[in-house]
């Protein structure tokens, strides 16, 4: 009798399972209200936008225009800071002040050399490169702001800051840290500059810059590459007369025909080629070491501007041959998907 007089006594309206249950029932419940007013307060901010802001009430059209202007075009340096222990790799992003772009750069090197030293280029503005960017670190303009200001800006501005500017690189850890940024569009970039400096070894650009790491870049279609000449210095002199000498062999489709010195090189611009690249936005420039333009660099054979310029042509052919990725980098690319 006494089971019976606690099941009577407890209220008509708890269920079987008691009120834990309907505790769980509520909480559900709230999570979903929430949402509902999140959507709705979002959809009363829009509407608000629409009818109130100047910027938002003109024509789709006339705001892609103000956002090429405002956002695209220009060259954006990320550079290094050190490293945080919470966020990892601190970057700086600077806007490039010089005045000549990666391509007309490219344009001024096919002048040759210049008519009194072979191992310097005729318009010195390219030896310049890339000490050119230097002055850039102390730039006060800043990426604009202006595209934090609501979502509707940002979506629609996204396109144009990510698909309409050039990402410039000097460090391979830089590029590795932005592109695997969490939440970053890279699917959206397609200007990309990687400055490949004294440093070169297999150990930094190459092992960055694999096949699976480009293909997070899918949507790449300009790709401008700088080259140090001390990277290209020839330690290996019988793989550099062997390229002396045989000057008309196809070094594109040959890869024996690069020196071991060159091998590293090669392998990672073979990264890029699952990329449909545009041949008149795809350019390499192989600069001299400052100062050092002779024969010979501490001791070692040096390449002449005729040997630079062959170099960098025979490099943007490598890039510009197209080969699909292989199943082994999609493989990479979802699981570095999956860890960003």
């Amino acid at each position: 009798m006494a089971r019976k007089k606690r099941a009577a006594a407890r209220p008509p309206s708890d269920p079987p399972g008691g009120p834990a249950k309907k505790a769980k029932s509520n909480s559900l419940t709230s999570v979903g209200l929430i949402e509902n007013t999140e959507a709705a307060k979002a959809e009363s901010i829009t509407a608000r936008n629409l009818a109130e802001s100047p910027l938002l009430r003109i024509p789709r059209e006339l705001r892609d225009m103000i956002w090429e202007f405002a956002f695209g075009g220009e060259t954006i340096h990320i550079e290094k800071e050190g490293t945080d222990g919470n966020s990892g790799l601190k970057r700086k992003y600077v806007l490039c002040e010089t005045e000549k772009s990666f391509r007309e750069v490219y344009d001024l090197t096919k002048a040759g050399p210049s008519s009194e030293n072979a191992y310097q280029y005729a318009e010195e503005y390219v030896l310049k490169e890339p000490y050119r960017h230097n002055g850039c670190k102390n730039s006060v303009r800043t990426v604009p702001k202006v595209f934090r200001v609501c979502k509707q800006v940002y979506q629609e501005s996204l396109f144009v800051l990510y698909g309409s500017n050039t990402f410039s690189f000097i460090h391979a850890e830089a590029l590795k840290a932005f592109v695997l940024t969490p939440g970053l569009p890279r699917h959206l970039i397609k200007k990309l500059h990687v400055h490949i400096g004294q440093n070169f070894s297999y150990d930094t650009w190459g092992r960055i810059l694999t096949p699976g790491f480009v293909a997070l870049l899918s949507s790449l279609e300009e790709l401008y590459i700088t080259l140090m000449h001390y990277t290209l210095s020839v330690g290996d002199e019988a793989a550099y007369r062997h390229m002396k000498d045989n000057v008309d062999l196809d070094y594109t489709h040959n890869p024996k025909m690069w020196g071991k010195h060159l091998q590293p090189l090669r392998l990672v611009l073979s990264s890029f080629q699952q990329h449909a690249l545009k041949s008149d936005r795809t350019t390499c420039v192989v600069i001299p070491t400052r100062g050092y333009y002779e024969p010979r660099y501490y001791g070692r054979l040096a390449f002449n501007i005729d040997d630079l310029r062959k170099l960098a042509e025979e490099t943007r052919k490598i890039l510009l041959l197209r080969r699909p990725p292989g199943r082994v980098s999609r493989r990479i690319t979802e699981k570095l998907d999956q860890a960003s």
